[in-house]
């Protein structure tokens, strides 16, 4: 729970750039990216470190993650670089995919996941699509984002395929990107 309560952190940035700028949340993303990245480089040749990191923050990692980078500069790295490549409004839908739809799906899969695919459930893979899509379609009729209802449809479907499909790079950068992606090209 703890790891997908850090997942809403993300939301921070689209606001970083709605109040200030995007330079600004490129600003503080990249530090963030960073560090975090950093921070694991060092757990990984530090065993000590890593053990005495791994302890007193167990809540945040996946077990995988002892020997391992952890999801968050994947996380950074995906928010930072759908900053980078993609005009505001879409990268805040994809932000808004990362940090409301894994939690969503993880969420909704424990409690109600009965159908397996990938070793991810179903029913939470249907709980980030109409999640998200009710999140950005909500935001796109305030006028708050101009994405428009299909676009964020299509965003929500893509996304949630990519959080269920097995592939080899961590779907915390993923997400963003193809979400801003399908926004961007559809919007």
């Amino acid at each position: 729970m703890h790891r997908k309560l850090f997942h809403l952190s993300g939301l921070v940035f689209p606001v970083i750039a709605a109040l200030f700028s995007v330079k600004a949340a490129l600003a503080v993303s990249g530090s963030f990216l960073f560090l975090i990245t950093s921070f694991d480089a060092v757990r990984m040749v530090s065993p000590g470190f890593n053990s005495r990191v791994f302890s007193a923050f167990r809540p945040f990692f996946k077990p995988g993650e002892y020997s391992s980078f952890s999801g968050s500069p994947y996380f950074m790295g995906g928010v930072f670089f759908s900053l980078l490549l993609f005009e505001p409004g879409a990268a805040a839908g994809g932000i808004i995919y990362l940090s409301i739809g894994d939690m969503s799906a993880v969420l909704i899969g424990e409690r109600f996941g009965k159908h397996k695919l990938f070793g991810k459930s179903l029913e939470g893979s249907a709980g980030f699509i109409v999640i998200t899509f009710l999140v950005l379609s909500g935001l796109s009729y305030s006028g708050v984002l101009d994405i428009g209802i299909l676009p964020a449809l299509a965003g929500s479907v893509v996304c949630a395929a990519v959080e269920l499909l097995p592939l080899k790079v961590d779907d915390n950068l993923l997400i963003p990107l193809a979400g801003s992606g399908v926004l961007a090209a559809l919007g």
